[in-house]
């Protein structure tokens, strides 16, 4: 006999139980304390459906609130879900059945059972025809047969563990078992670098019978000069090298490492941010240059791993093109039949067929120019003189009354569009909305609502996601209530222009474009009075916050002040 506790639905509420019996009784008084969500909230006590008992049921159980439709019905109007992603099963090329679908994820760990459930289970990688996983940190006591049992919607190809005792490193190459791409493999070659004995890079050359070759590799950290030619020297013949290189887009130095290895006939294809924590990107896929004219790139959020799955696309010919649906889809402004939006086509403004990004809708993954970087000063910039005065004459809406704060950024940010000049740079919502606002009328007031509900909407989106990130333990719940508190309100209560800058750093993912108008790197350097040695380190800001200028000092002179003046540090020196 199975004993039950006798318990209320709302005491019960945000508790998972083994077991439940709902009884709503018959009596008229019990069916007063029926309100909207109490039916719901009783059946979804458990994990299991087969552990749910009713005691009876009748319709008159399901009460709903009429309002919360009324809400469901104006988001999906106002704030409708924009799905900007490619996903693996849509057709992308002419010849739809000659393509190659490539992955690539560092799974960290293979062993927990809630990594190789979600790889089952995730229909979209399903259509991937190679996934490659790294960082597997699979043991010798872990047998084949075990490991096909974990991964049973996947064909386990080839399997390449560290080897050497730590729990650490290995590579995974897994097939589709919905085509025959197995048979098409004609050789796996396994690529080991090792760092003071001990494994530090590790790799796969894949070889299909198309005559197409694919790399997979991953480092452990990044790799110093020499291991850097000896990936380059490993991969040469690959026509694309994926993997994980633990090597920032954010640093200089480390930047120059992924151009070494390009050189001097690949490009990096995948332009995005790969590490949700670190806001940073770490995996990279190195495309030949005779695949610039058709393919596509990508990335997917996932719940077992710090990184995102990368992906590659490829025509099995060159001749296979994009579809004219997919270009669209990439660069169309969904909003540009609108009113608001038709100054944007009244400017005449032409985008070339090389400007088509063939790549991830919200990431233009094709590199933009081969000109080499100009690098500008601090001097450079502030003796620089605009002699385009129209763009000092743009006026914006302010009917709440309280959109000042967001229009006084606006001119800062539109000022900045109009000195870049290269409309193509811009991709994501917030870029394109400015690019839209840049090439309005100047005789008309320009309104700043879509760009506050763009930045309202990637805020709740923030903060949405780092929730859903946390466990549904009860010890979660001070971190959930501050991660709910650090939400920006851009709505409610008093703003300032601080705020956009603290918006657009927190959520840097979402507008790459438009942050990089504002990065900019300081350099620090430290000279010792001892031996005249000179140490310098180099920084990325998206602004910097500083102390009010005092009476008797202008502004320019203070900023001189911020950026020129130096500080007496305490040093030893080594020497």
């Amino acid at each position: 006999m199975t004993s039950y506790i006798n318990t209320i639905i709302f005491q019960c509420q945000g508790e998972t139980l083994e077991e439940v019996l709902i009884d709503f009784g018959a009596e008229k008084k019990i069916r007063n304390y029926i309100i909207p969500g109490s039916f719901y909230v009783a059946i979804t006590r458990v994990k299991n459906g087969c552990k749910v008992f009713l005691r009876s049921f009748e319709r008159s159980y399901i009460v709903t609130d009429k309002r919360i439709a009324e809400i469901i019905d104006s988001m999906r109007k106002y704030r409708a879900y924009n799905y900007k992603k490619i996903h693996l099963d849509e057709e992308i090329f002419v010849e739809s059945q000659s393509e190659m679908k490539i992955g690539y994820l560092n799974i960290n760990g293979v062993g927990s059972k809630s990594h190789t459930q979600y790889l089952n289970s995730d229909h979209n990688l399903k259509n991937l025809d190679i996934l490659a996983l790294a960082e597997t940190k699979i043991q010798k006591n872990h047998s084949m047969d075990q490991l096909r049992k974990d991964l049973c919607n996947w064909n386990i190809f080839g399997r390449y563990d560290a080897n050497d005792g730590a729990n650490h490193m290995g590579l995974l190459l897994l097939t589709s078992k919905d085509n025959r791409i197995a048979d098409k493999i004609e050789c796996v070659t396994n690529v080991a670098i090792k760092r003071g004995g001990s494994l530090h890079c590790q790799g796969i050359i894949v070889k299909v019978e198309s005559s197409n070759t694919f790399g997979f590799v991953y480092c452990r950290t990044a790799p110093n000069k020499h291991e850097l030619e000896q990936i380059k020297t490993s991969f040469n013949g690959c026509i694309c090298i994926m993997g994980d290189l633990n090597l920032s887009h954010r640093l200089k130095e480390e930047r120059l490492k992924i151009e070494k290895l390009c050189e001097p006939e690949r490009f990096s294809a995948l332009k995005e941010i790969t590490r949700s924590a670190s806001n940073n990107q770490l995996d990279y896929i190195l495309l030949h240059n005779m695949c610039r004219d058709s393919y596509l790139t990508g990335s997917f959020h996932n719940f077992i791993s710090d990184h995102k799955t990368i992906f590659l696309r490829l025509p099995d010919s060159q001749n296979n093109k994009l579809t004219n649906k997919i270009k669209e889809k990439i660069t169309f402004d969904s909003e540009s039949h609108l009113k608001q939006a038709q100054s944007l086509n009244d400017s005449k403004l032409t985008v070339s067929e090389d400007e088509l990004c063939p790549s991830d809708c919200d990431t233009p993954n094709a590199e933009l120019s081969d000109k080499e970087e100009e690098v500008e000063t601090y001097d450079n910039v502030k003796n620089r003189s605009f002699t385009d005065q129209s763009m000092f004459l743009r006026r914006f809406q302010n009917q709440d009354k309280a959109t000042c704060w967001l229009n006084s950024c606006l001119q800062l940010l539109l000022l900045a569009v109009d000195y870049h000049g290269q409309s193509s740079l811009f991709f994501s919502e917030l870029g394109r909305e400015l690019l839209r606002l840049q090439t309005e009328n100047t005789d008309t007031e320009l309104n700043p609502s879509t760009v506050k509900n763009i930045l309202v909407a990637a805020e709740d989106l923030r903060i949405a996601v780092r929730l859903s990130e946390l466990s549904d333990e009860r010890h979660n719940d001070d971190l959930r209530r501050r991660i709910s508190n650090s939400r920006l309100d851009l709505l409610r209560g008093q703003q300032c222009i601080r705020d956009l800058f603290v918006c657009l750093q927190v959520n840097n993912e979402a507008w790459p474009d438009v942050c990089s108008l504002l990065n900019f790197e300081m350099t620090s350097s430290t000279p010792c009075p001892h031996c005249n040695n000179i140490s310098q380190s180099n920084s990325d800001y998206l602004f910097i916050e500083m102390s009010v200028p005092p009476v008797n000092m202008d502004f320019i002179s203070c900023i001189d002040g911020y950026f020129s003046n130096g500080t007496q540090v305490e040093s030893r020196c080594n020497l």
